[in-house]
């Protein structure tokens, strides 16, 4: 399904909004898929790279190679998303991240109430922080933090535990029951060390 999504031009977000908004679209899109896909993926850093590579389907060992080129090209580029297993400073994606966290944290305090930016890992995440005391994310929480925005990041909560730090925590993609466990004690110990919830 397409979905709207930012852009981040000149300090700015710039809404860039579904290319596929009424069910019509989508009779259209299955009538002419080679016409509609290019328009969704449209400025999408992942389409461009890896679907998009202009090589023929056949023979397949052909286009498997034209993949892996751009996958190479991929985690080379400036803009990649990933730089060195953390959140590359100067990509697009997280400076539309840092953005929309700002533009929350603004409307937040406009309405009178206290933003918290909560981080919730991913099993590699939360493998990563044990192995190295450090998540993917944490060029996220730096600038964050630096910013003077509130983050609790549920992360050293996961890797603190005894055994694998993701094992029994995930369901088919969502925390399960013990995850969400997890999540509600660091979340309610956080806010209480930050003076947000009584003791």
């Amino acid at each position: 399904m397409a979905k709207p999504r930012f852009l981040h031009e000149d300090g700015q977000l710039r809404l860039l909004e579904n290319p596929l908004p009424a069910l019509a679209d989508y009779r259209a899109l299955l009538a002419d898929e080679q016409h509609w896909l290019p328009r969704m993926g449209e400025r999408d850093y992942y389409y461009a790279r890896n679907y998009a590579v202009g090589l023929p389907s056949w023979p397949f060992t052909l286009r498997i190679l034209g993949v892996g080129a751009h996958v190479l090209v991929d985690r080379a580029g400036p803009d990649r998303p990933m730089a060195g297993g953390e959140y590359n400073e100067g990509s697009e994606a997280l400076a539309v991240l840092l953005a929309l966290c700002e533009r929350f944290r603004e409307e937040a305090q406009r309405r009178g109430t206290v933003p918290v930016v909560v981080m919730l890992p991913l099993p590699r995440d939360m493998r990563d922080m044990r192995e190295t005391g450090r998540a993917r994310h944490a060029p996220l929480v730096e600038r964050l933090e630096a910013r003077g925005a509130r983050v609790i990041d549920t992360t050293q909560a996961f890797a603190d535990r005894p055994g694998r730090a993701d094992a029994g925590v995930i369901g088919s993609s969502h925390y399960n029951a013990a995850g969400n466990a997890i999540v509600a004690r660091a979340l309610r110990d956080a806010l209480r060390a930050q003076g947000l919830l009584p003791k």
